[in-house]
């Protein structure tokens, strides 16, 4: 999938930009009883304050974020200066009141947010977003809706290319880009995405092979899904709050109004080599029946594995082989000695090192879902003084005594 940057406007008519999502490891998990889902995969809205509320505030407020679990950073981006964080959820501020809080919601974001939610109420959460940020003098400056389609039943993107080169489509949008991207030295494309309309429309509606674009990125995709399209509406603005309104208005069946907006914008027809009058020509049947299997329910909520899991899974499947690559192609000989020992430690002291107060509330939130004890940097700081300690204890001893040595440690501490 293309990455796309949007310069703010110098004045506070909101801000878009799309920075990229951290290439981590995360386990896509689906219920494939459906063969389509629609949801939230972009947010982004700016509220004015009227009241003296806060960062903090506005936290509480529209996601029931306690003060305490927000992870405050000097720096922003754009014109914002200070970033509030919970997870992936962001709100940018500035010392300007007149560019106000600016709540940024990422792919992922909007996968954390329906986290937060998902075990109390299911369908509720971005109703009850939405409802709340038009409570204040709210501006959506973009909205995402995405259309999965998880079933290989309905089309392929060769397919809606076949419809635009005969002509055989009737659009609003004036062109339509076809993007590759190929991995020169294996042949090979791992990317593919078909563009309708402008990156400056009001309304840009994208298709792409989103099961490829996860592969080609080294993400880590549930072993059920096998074919994963995915249609994107990109409301911007004006469209953009008009999606929310209708939202609002018409919950029990949202469906129908992102397909019947889809459908006004693009349909796909049968090619007819004896009728010149293209009005005239049926829709293609794959289409009629993409749109009208659309589940027929509010936007869905995703139920996705923790944080901690998505990572286990990623370093399970792709961390510790690289590691332990590193680590055989650097040893002398395989045995249980002072460079191997270092090597471990050096690996826990620098992600260490590395661990920021955002991670240890994560860790933390993993503990507590799992019935154990809550841990604070101090004990982590012990913990690797521990592992040194038992190093420097086992060196010129058999492995036999290792485990006598650590108890030694312990007790002296």
């Amino acid at each position: 999938m293309t990455k796309i940057s949007y310069e703010p406007p110098s004045t506070n008519r909101g801000v878009q930009m799309t920075t990229p999502q951290e290439k981590q490891g995360i386990l896509e998990t689906n219920n494939l009883k459906e063969k389509q889902r629609i949801c939230v995969d972009w947010c982004q809205f700016t509220i004015i304050d009227k009241f003296g509320y806060s960062a903090y505030d506005y936290f509480s407020i529209l996601f029931g974020i306690k003060k305490d679990d927000i992870t405050f950073e000097n720096k922003g981006l754009f014109c914002y200066r200070y970033t509030y964080s919970y997870k992936n959820i962001k709100i940018f501020t500035s010392d300007n009141p007149e560019y106000g809080y600016h709540i940024y919601l990422t792919g992922q974001a909007c996968r954390d947010f329906e986290d937060i939610t998902y075990n109390s109420n299911k369908h509720a959460s971005w109703l009850n977003l939405f409802t709340k940020a038009k409570k204040y003098d709210c501006n959506f400056t973009r909205l995402d809706i995405a259309i999965d389609d998880f079933s290989g039943e309905y089309f392929t993107l060769d397919d809606l290319m076949d419809c635009v080169n005969d002509g055989a489509v009737t659009t609003k949008f004036r062109d339509v880009t076809d993007f590759k991207k190929i991995i020169i030295d294996e042949k090979k494309v791992n990317g593919r995405t078909l563009w309708f309309g402008s990156r400056a429309s009001l309304l840009q509606v994208v298709f792409y092979d989103k099961l490829l674009e996860r592969e080609s990125q080294n993400y880590i995709v549930d072993n059920e899904i096998k074919f994963w399209l995915r249609c994107e509406m990109r409301f911007r603005t004006d469209r953009a709050n008009e999606i929310v309104d209708k939202y609002i208005n018409d919950t029990d069946d949202f469906s129908k109004v992102i397909k019947g907006v889809l459908d006004y914008y693009i349909s796909f027809l049968e090619y007819s080599a004896t009728d010149s009058r293209k009005s005239r020509w049926p829709r293609k049947d794959f289409w009629t029946r993409y749109l009208d299997n659309v589940e027929k329910s509010r936007l869905t909520s995703i139920p996705i594995e923790t944080s901690i899991v998505r990572k286990k899974t990623w370093i399970d499947n792709t961390v510790s082989r690289s590691e332990f690559a590193v680590l055989l192609s650097s040893l002398d000989n395989l045995s249980l000695d002072d460079k191997t020992s270092n090597y471990f430690y050096e690996l826990l002291k620098s992600g260490y090192a590395r661990l920021e107060e955002k991670d240890l509330t994560m860790i933390n939130d993993y503990r507590v879902q799992n019935n154990m004890s809550i841990i604070t940097m101090e004990e982590i700081e012990d913990f690797i003084k521990d592992i040194k300690a038992v190093i420097l204890l086992s060196k010129n001893k058999s492995v036999e005594n290792l485990k006598e040595n650590y108890k030694e440690v312990v007790e002296v501490k």
